[in-house]
């Protein structure tokens, strides 16, 4: 029998990579929010880091079928990034929804990127 990939550590795992980001930007926004170019690279760089830490504890489980794994893992894990987002930043700091667009859903990209080209890395390993 095969099991679902929609499992509550994927929904999990999505929380915790939208929460830490999150929760992290208020006090680096403190301290670098009057320097926009720096905050949104200390940002992208702590989303990486959160994103390579997450994906690997999802890993642990995983022993095939990375690929498709990561597919799935980066559609929710995106969709689970920017919904909370909407809501925090267009409804509650009443932010432009083409702002939003341009400097901070953007950033989400980087979750596929990571998470597929590990994959795509962990499968030809696997095939060698």
């Amino acid at each position: 029998m095969k099991s679902s990939i929609l499992t509550p550590r994927l929904f999990i795992c999505g929380m915790i990579l939208w929460i830490v980001p999150f929760v992290l930007a208020i006090p680096f926004f403190q301290f670098f929010g009057s320097n926009r170019i720096v905050f949104k690279s200390i940002m992208g760089v702590i989303l990486a880091i959160t994103v390579v830490l997450v994906w690997n504890f999802y890993l642990k489980k995983i022993h095939s079928e990375f690929l498709k794994h990561s597919y799935v893992a980066s559609c929710v894990w995106v969709l689970m990034s920017i919904v909370p987002d909407l809501f925090a930043f267009i409804g509650g700091f009443q932010m432009e929804i083409q702002t939003y667009l341009s400097e901070i859903a953007i950033s989400y990209l980087v979750i596929p990127v990571i998470l597929i080209g590990s994959a795509s890395a962990l499968e030809n390993s696997a095939n060698r």
